[in-house]
C-alpha cells in the first residue's frame, strides 16, 4: 500500500471505525513503515490544511502517528493545526482534532510531552470563543461605521467618510505625534502595544474591512478628524491588538512548547526552560541598543563626508515654502494637499546637486543594514530585490517619501487647524503621478514600476502595512507617509520576499557568514586550522560541515545560519526552523567525529594528524536572537560575539569598557569556554533579565505571559563581577542608576 492509498482508505471509512484497533492493525500489514517521501506527502498535506475539513485532516495526523506518534503531533502543531484561529470560525476545530487524538490514546502511544501539550491546548480551548466574538464585533462595528458614515455630494460625485483611511490617519498621527505613553507589560490598554503592534492591528482591520465592505477604485474617500483623535477608534484598535497578542502568545505554545499553568481564575504562559524567552528578549534588547550605537558612533563621522536629508529639506522649505501646500475644499472638507511643483525635482536631476548621490541617513542606513546582514556595504546594497532593482534602489524609493515627512512634519503640522491637518495626512496620487515621481529619483521607471508593485498589497495575501504600505483605491494609490518613511523597507522587502517565496531574494546567504566566520578564525589565530564547506559521508548518510576548526586538542565543528532577524513570533519559526535543521546537521557531524575510525581517516585526507582531541560544535547565528541558548548541546553563538571572544576580548559602552580574557592576551581555553553554557557573559547577561508578567483581562480571566526584561544596572555590576573593568565613566553610571530608579518608581505606582 502506497501513503496516498492509505489515506484515502481511512478518509473513507466510518468516523467510529478509525478508533478501532483492528483497522490500525490492518494497515500495519498492509504497510510495514513510512518512507522519506511518504513523509513528505503527508507533510504536504498539513501545510495545506485550510484546504481540506476537519476529518481529512485528522485522517493525515492518524495516518501519521500510526507509525510516528508524536513526530506527527509536533508537525501538525508546526503547520498551525492546532491553533484555534486558523480554520476560521464555523466550527471550533483545533478543539475537535485535540479531543479526537486524546480518543487514540488507548491505540497509540503517544508520548507524555504530547500528552501534556494536547492538555494544556484544550484547557485553552475558550481561545476560539474569544478570537470568533472579537471577529465578529470587529465586522459588526466595520459594517456600522460604514452605514453612518458621512457622505457628501460634490458635483455630481460623492465623497464618503471610510474607516481604512481613517485607521491609516490614526497611524500617521500615531508617528507624527510621538509623545504617546507606552507601559510593556499591561496588554489591556492600548498604551501597552508599540508602535509596529499597532500597525500591525490596523492591517488587520483594514484587511476585515476590505473583505467586508471592500476598498473601491470608484469611491472617494475622507476622514473625520474628530473620530481619528476619539477614545472610540482607539477602542477598536485595542480589540484587535488583543487578538494579535494572544495569538503570539500561542504560537509560543504550539511552536515553541511554552507552559501553560492555571492559577484559580488566572492562566500563565511560560518557558519551563526560561533560557529560550531570556535569550529572544536579550537578542531584541542587545540589537536595539546595537543599533543606536552603530548611529551615535557613525553619525558624526558622516557629517562631513555626505549632506543630510533633513538640510535638504530646510533647503526645499527655504526655497519653495508654502507652494509645498494647498488648501482645497471648503467648510469640513477642507484640507491642505501635497503639492509637487517642477523645481521641487530639479536638485535630483542635477548631476552637480543631488543626483546619483545618497545622502547620510541613507548611507548609514544601508551601512547598518549590511552590519545586520552580515555583508559588506557593496554586496548587501546589490543584493537583488526584483528582477531590475536592488536594496540601492529601495533606498531611493523610499527618499522621496522622507522628504515629504518633512515637508509634513516642518510645514503640515505647523498650521492652525489641527481638524484640517489630520484631513490631510494620507495622501491619495494617481499611479501614473506616482511612477513619474519615483522615476525622478531613482532614475528608471522600470525599477519604480517593480518596486511600487512590490510594497503595493495584494489581496491575496495578508495586509501588513509595514511590508506593503500602498493602498489602491479611487483610481490611484494611499498610503501613510510616515509608515512608509519610517519602516524599515530594507529588511522589510526581503521579508516580504521570503513570505512571497520570490527566488531572486530567497537564496541561502548562509555563505557571507561562512566567509566571515573563515576571516574571525583567520585573521589573528595561526594555530587554528581552518575549513569551509567540507563534505563527508557518514553511515551512509551524506553530511556537510559548514567550518571546521582543529586546533592541537580540540576540533570544533560550526554550522552557520543567516536567517533574517525576526519581529515577531510568526517570523520567528522560521529562524527556529533553521535552528533544528543546524541541531539535526551537527548531531550527525558530532557522530561522526566521535567515531575514531572515521575521524583518523578523515583528518588524514586533510593533512592532519590524528592527535588526541575533544570534538565540540557550535550553531553561529547570523543575528542576536537565541544567542547563549543550546539546542541538543550544541551551543548558539552570536557572530560578532563569537568575533569578539577570538579578536578583542573586550566589551564597550558608554558606561564603562570590561576585559572579557582571563589575561591581556587570547588564549584557546577562552574560545572553548565560550561554548560552554557557563561562560561568564552568558551567566553575567543572563542573570540580568528580571521576570514580568504581561497580562490581559478575557471575560474576567487574567491572562498572563511570562517574560523578562533586561537591567542595565544589574548588567553593569554582572561585568564588574566577573570581568575586569578598564575603565567607569561614572557620570553616565550615575544617570543609568537615576533613570533605573525613576522605572521603578513609575512600575511601582502603577502596581498600586
Amino acid at each position: 500500500m502506497i501513503i496516498k492509498e492509505v489515506l484515502s482508505y481511512i478518509n473513507d471509512l466510518p468516523f467510529e471505525q478509525l478508533f478501532n484497533d483492528q483497522t490500525i492493525k490492518t494497515i500495519k500489514q498492509q504497510k510495514k513503515d513510512l518512507s522519506q517521501s511518504d513523509k513528505r506527502f503527508l507533510l504536504k498535506k498539513l501545510s495545506e490544511f485550510r484546504s481540506f475539513d476537519v476529518h481529512f485532516t485528522f485522517c493525515v495526523i492518524l495516518a501519521y502517528s500510526i507509525w510516528y506518534p508524536d513526530e506527527a503531533i509536533v508537525e501538525a502543531r508546526k503547520k498551525g493545526v492546532f491553533r484555534y484561529k486558523a480554520w476560521g470560525f464555523k466550527t471550533n476545530c483545533a478543539e475537535f482534532l485535540l479531543k479526537k487524538i486524546k480518543e487514540l490514546y488507548t491505540l497509540i502511544s503517544y508520548s507524555d510531552d504530547t500528552k501534556q501539550f494536547i492538555n494544556k491546548k484544550l484547557m485553552l480551548s475558550w481561545m476560539f470563543d474569544f478570537y470568533k466574538k472579537s471577529e465578529e464585533d470587529l465586522i459588526k462595528y466595520i459594517k456600522e461605521h460604514h452605514r453612518n458614515r458621512r457622505r457628501t455630494r460634490i458635483g455630481t460625485a460623492f465623497v464618503e467618510e471610510s474607516l481604512f483611511k481613517e485607521l491609516l490617519a490614526y497611524a500617521d498621527t500615531m508617528f507624527y505625534l510621538n509623545s504617546r505613553s507606552y507601559e510593556y507589560i499591561n496588554k489591556h490598554k492600548i498604551e501597552g502595544y508599540n508602535h509596529e503592534e499597532i500597525c500591525d492591528s490596523i492591517s488587520y482591520i483594514i484587511y476585515l474591512y476590505d473583505a467586508t465592505i471592500g476598498i473601491k477604485s470608484n469611491c472617494h474617500y475622507i476622514v473625520s478628524a474628530q473620530y481619528v483623535l476619539s477614545d472610540e477608534i482607539e477602542k477598536i484598535i485595542l480589540m484587535a491588538c488583543k487578538v494579535n497578542q494572544l495569538q503570539e502568545w500561542e504560537i509560543s505554545i504550539d511552536y515553541f512548547n511554552y507552559n501553560v499553568k492555571s492559577i484559580e481564575k488566572n492562566l500563565l504562559i511560560f518557558d519551563d526552560t526560561q533560557l529560550f524567552e531570556k535569550s529572544i528578549r536579550l537578542g531584541y534588547v542587545r540589537r536595539n541598543m546595537q543599533e543606536q550605537l552603530f548611529y551615535h558612533e557613525n553619525i558624526k563621522r558622516s557629517e562631513e563626508k555626505y549632506l543630510s536629508l533633513s538640510e535638504v529639506g530646510d533647503y526645499i522649505k527655504e526655497k519653495l515654502g508654502e507652494q509645498l501646500v494647498k488648501e482645497v475644499g471648503s467648510g469640513p472638507l477642507s484640507r491642505y494637499r501635497f503639492e509637487f511643483p517642477e523645481p521641487l525635482f530639479d536638485p535630483f536631476q542635477n548631476p552637480d546637486m543631488f543626483q546619483g548621490k545618497f545622502f547620510r541617513e541613507e548611507v548609514l542606513s544601508i551601512a547598518h543594514n549590511a552590519r545586520e546582514m552580515i555583508m559588506n556595504n557593496k554586496d548587501a546594497s546589490e543584493k537583488k530585490i526584483t528582477k531590475n532593482c536592488t536594496l540601492n534602489d529601495v533606498v531611493l524609493f523610499q527618499r522621496f517619501f522622507s522628504l515629504m515627512n518633512l515637508i509634513a512634519s516642518q510645514i503640515l503640522f505647523n498650521q492652525k487647524d489641527s481638524n484640517k491637518v489630520i484631513r490631510s495626512l494620507i495622501p491619495h496620487i494617481q499611479y501614473e503621478d506616482l511612477i513619474n515621481i519615483l522615476t525622478v529619483f531613482m532614475g528608471d521607471r522600470v525599477r519604480a514600476e517593480e518596486l511600487l508593485q512590490l510594497f503595493t498589497y495584494k489581496k491575496d495575501l495578508k495586509l501588513d502595512l509595514q511590508y506593503t504600505p500602498f493602498v489602491q483605491a479611487s483610481g490611484g494609490l494611499f498610503f501613510s507617509n510616515s509608515i512608509v518613511s519610517k519602516s524599515n523597507l530594507l529588511r522589510n522587502c526581503i521579508a516580504y520576499s521570503y513570505l512571497a517565496k520570490n527566488q531572486l531574494v530567497n537564496q541561502d546567504d548562509r555563505e557571507t557568514l561562512v566567509q566571515e566566520c573563515i576571516r574571525i578564525f583567520s585573521e589573528r589565530h595561526q594555530e587554528y586550522r581552518v575549513f569551509s564547506n567540507k563534505k563527508f559521508s557518514y553511515c551512509g548518510q551524506n553530511g556537510e560541515v559548514d567550518i571546521l576548526v582543529i586546533s592541537d586538542q580540540d576540533v570544533i565543528i560550526i554550522e552557520c545560519k543567516s536567517p533574517l532577524s525576526p519581529t515577531s513570533n510568526f517570523e520567528m519559526r522560521a529562524s527556529v526552523e533553521h535552528i533544528n535543521k543546524a541541531a539535526k546537521q551537527l548531531d550527525h557531524c558530532n557522530a561522526a567525529f566521535m567515531d575514531k575510525a572515521f575521524r583518523k581517516k578523515y583528518l588524514k585526507s586533510l593533512n592532519i594528524s590524528d592527535l588526541p582531541r575533544s570534538i565540540h560544535t557550535c550553531i553561529v547565528f547570523g543575528n542576536r536572537l537565541f544567542n547563549g541558548y543550546s539546542v541538543n548541546g550544541h551551543p548558539i553563538r552570536y557572530v560578532r560575539e563569537l568575533d569578539m571572544i577570538l579578536n578583542n576580548g573586550h566589551i564597550y559602552s558608554g558606561a564603562g569598557t570590561w576585559r572579557v580574557w582571563q589575561s591581556e592576551e587570547f588564549k584557546h581555553e577562552e574560545l572553548i569556554s565560550f561554548l560552554s553554557p557557563d561562560h561568564p557573559l552568558m551567566i553575567s547577561n543572563f542573570n540580568s533579565m528580571e521576570k514580568v508578567e504581561q497580562y490581559m483581562f478575557i471575560k474576567g480571566r487574567k491572562v498572563c505571559f511570562e517574560t523578562y526584561v533586561f537591567n542595565f544596572v544589574k548588567a553593569m555590576e554582572q561585568y564588574d563581577m566577573h570581568f575586569s573593568t578598564k575603565n567607569k565613566n561614572d557620570t553616565v553610571r550615575e544617570k543609568i542608576h537615576s533613570n533605573y530608579e525613576k522605572y521603578k518608581k513609575f512600575n511601582d505606582s502603577r502596581k498600586r
